[in-house]
């Protein structure tokens, strides 16, 4: 094996690396049975998609926003203590 063949092989190692790195993030975030995503967040309270993003985006609906996935999460149990409060702008400090 030549050294520009053992430069691509690790090159190729780093792309596992960062591969490996990410879905292991995911599963972390998965383990924890309280996060939900979106289409659950729907469900649960009963509004569509649309709507919940412009709620988000209002700050009126409790959510977390994970930059380097581009996703949005919530947790099932602060959306039902939102639902139990009423109709109230959301500060992040709840």
């Amino acid at each position: 094996m030549d050294l520009q063949q053992l430069f691509k092989k690790i090159e190729r190692l780093d792309h596992i690396e960062i591969k490996l790195d990410r879905l292991c993030k995911q599963l972390e975030l998965g383990k924890a049975d309280d996060i939900i995503g979106i289409d659950r967040a729907a469900k649960l309270i009963g509004l569509s998609k649309s709507t919940i993003y412009s709620m988000t985006s209002k700050k009126k609906i409790p959510f977390i926003k994970r930059g380097d996935l581009n996703r949005l999460f919530f947790s099932q149990k602060a959306l039902e203590n939102w639902l139990l409060k009423g109709d109230q702008k959301f500060d992040g400090n709840e």
